[in-house]
């Protein structure tokens, strides 16, 4: 399990895109192919909804103060694969000096 101090530390590290897609997962508990499945249509601005499109599709709620509407708009769709997301991230991690993988995150 990563401390949201250990996050911060990986964050600081990140380029914009990653970053945006570890705080989904870590804030939001999204799979990492939910992320790289996201659309900006799938945004609610209004009332603060993402739609995650699955078999069943649900809805899960956002926070301005964790993510902006800027990065909404500018960096999704993110573009990286599930690959390149776990490979960042594990890169940030070890920079970091933690042992985490992304899926680190959703715990």
């Amino acid at each position: 399990m990563i401390n949201k101090r250990n996050f911060e530390k990986i964050l600081k590290t990140s380029r914009s895109h990653h970053a945006l897609a570890f705080k989904l997962a870590y804030h939001y508990k999204l799979r990492i192919s939910d992320i790289v499945r996201l659309e900006r249509s799938d945004f609610d601005f209004d009332n603060k909804d993402i739609l995650i499109r699955r078999i069943v599709p649900i809805m899960v709620k956002y926070s301005n103060k964790i993510i902006s509407i800027d990065e909404i708009i500018n960096l999704i769709p993110i573009k990286c694969s599930r690959r390149a997301l776990e490979i960042a991230f594990k890169r940030r991690a070890d920079k970091a000096g933690l042992k985490a993988c992304f899926n680190d995150l959703r715990n």
